[in-house]
């Protein structure tokens, strides 16, 4: 299953600048160019840039267009998939459970999910909510992510068969990245809260942020518009991901 959360800002800048009403028309120019310059060399079609200076929004501007050959523009309001940042989300909703009393990070996955499997019994009774989201579960990285990306099987079913998987690495050893790890915490929430991934990740974080260009899963994506299209280099030419 394939979960992305969208914002309408993909670039955050901090600029520490001398105590002012404004920015000067000489750092804007700046930007400008930086930013231009960066779309060139890193062959992106497009970006939103936010410049935030003592808590206050001073620039919020598209550059770049949509999709590569076409002419609908980015602006300051363009929704971009965001990929693995969804990972923040998840990690910060734990963090905020934990705080309240309602789990431990160093909570056993199969407190939550009893049926929880790997392909060592050890591992699979042993494993934390800290071990999942830290990368340390013993898989190389990506290692399995992407067998099921294009596949019709829910989120269950991904974990299943994710657990019949062979480690690279001893139990905590290691670290690699691991995609699936992060959906194994997100059922963890789920059973935490008695609500879905999606909508507590609405009520606790997007909604009272007032993230109102905001989505949290991609079925969202095809009713939504001003949308930026996913691109990739394939034999060095840029092209649209399909379903992105």
């Amino acid at each position: 299953m394939k979960r992305f959360l969208t914002l309408f800002g993909c670039l955050l800048i901090g600029l520490f600048l001398r105590a002012q009403t404004g920015i000067p028309s000489f750092i804007t120019d700046s930007l400008d160019i930086y930013v231009e310059r960066a779309l060139t060399d890193w062959q992106i079609p497009g970006v939103a840039v936010l410049v935030v200076k003592d808590n206050q929004v001073i620039v919020q501007k598209g550059y770049g267009f949509l999709e590569s050959g076409k002419p609908e523009k980015v602006d300051e309001n363009t929704l971009f998939m965001i990929a693995s940042n969804t990972k923040a989300f998840t990690g910060t909703a734990m963090a905020m459970l934990e705080k309240e009393g309602k789990c431990s990070l160093d909570d056993r996955v199969q407190k939550y999910l009893p049926d929880f499997k790997m392909k060592d019994p050890w591992i699979a009774e042993h494993i934390t909510l800290t071990d999942v989201m830290s990368h340390r579960i013993g898989m190389e990285t990506f290692q399995g992510d992407f067998m099921y990306w294009e596949s019709d099987l829910s989120s269950d079913e991904v974990i299943e068969k994710f657990g019949m998987l062979t480690p690279m690495y001893d139990f905590r050893t290691k670290w690699g990245y691991c995609n699936a790890g992060f959906l194994v915490a997100g059922k963890c929430l789920e059973q935490i809260t008695g609500m879905t991934w999606d909508q507590y990740i609405r009520d606790n974080i997007i909604n009272p942020l007032e993230m109102k260009r905001t989505l949290v899963l991609t079925a969202d994506v095809a009713h939504a518009e001003n949308i930026a299209a996913a691109h990739t280099l394939v034999n060095g030419e840029l092209q649209v991901i399909p379903g992105c």
